[in-house]
């Protein structure tokens, strides 16, 4: 689990678009499985999964992204509900509020922790 601050953010799309970029780039750094990129944004994952020019203010994030997911494995963008991504919300909202980055590589905050036990709990329910 990861979050950064970001000091200058052009709107919710800007920081998604960052987001992506950071994620990507720590999966291809520690995993050499296939890669799934989730977000709640679908102007983002539209803007990746479209072949058409990008003529957006983002234009070379979003090119760099799509470069990064064509280097050596499958990579997919997919669009997620606003529920599925409550872990990433409690995370990129600690980061707004401390004005930290902090990467949690073997321990993860509780608030992660809990939200992340509710999201699986309602995807397998226990019996």
């Amino acid at each position: 689990m990861a979050c950064t601050h970001l000091v200058n953010c052009q709107g919710p799309l800007g920081a998604e678009i960052w987001a992506c970029l950071e994620v990507l780039q720590s999966a291809l750094q520690f995993s050499q499985l296939p890669i799934i990129v989730e977000s709640d944004s679908a102007l983002l994952i539209e803007a990746l999964n479209s072949s058409n020019q990008d003529r957006s203010p983002f234009v070379h994030l979003i090119t760099e992204i799509k470069s990064l997911a064509s280097i050596d494995r499958e990579c997919l963008f997919v669009k997620v509900g606003r529920e599925q991504v409550r872990v990433s919300d409690s995370l990129a909202n600690f980061a707004r509020v401390q004005g930290r980055t902090m990467t949690w590589l073997r321990s993860r905050p509780a608030d992660a922790v809990r939200l992340l036990d509710l999201a699986c709990s309602v995807i397998l329910p226990t019996e």
